[in-house]
């Protein structure tokens, strides 16, 4: 009878074990989507943030534009009346 009794033991250990297992699968699972959502956010963030400072030294400092013109030809052999834009600078 003490056989019997240390097989029942046996089994039972074996069965908590598997259902530790499979817990321990799903929480490990569980874990690695909200690391990975972490991640996405923390991302998220960081851009935001990026885009922000870039738009608050936009404001901080405005960009100064330089424009050149000449008058344009409208095909027909006489000059437009209008102006058309040949260049156009950026200065920092």
């Amino acid at each position: 009878m003490g056989i019997n009794l240390v097989l029942r033991h046996i089994f039972n250990n074996l069965f908590r074990l598997e259902n530790i297992r499979s817990e321990f699968h799903w929480i490990n699972n569980q874990a690695n989507v909200l690391k990975t959502m972490g991640l996405v956010y923390k991302q998220r963030l960081e851009t935001r943030s990026s885009d922000l400072a870039k738009a608050e030294t936009e404001v901080s400092h405005p960009k100064h534009y330089v424009v050149f013109f000449h008058f344009c030809h409208d095909g027909v052999g006489d000059i437009g009346l209008g102006l058309c834009v040949s260049e156009f600078y950026f200065i920092l």
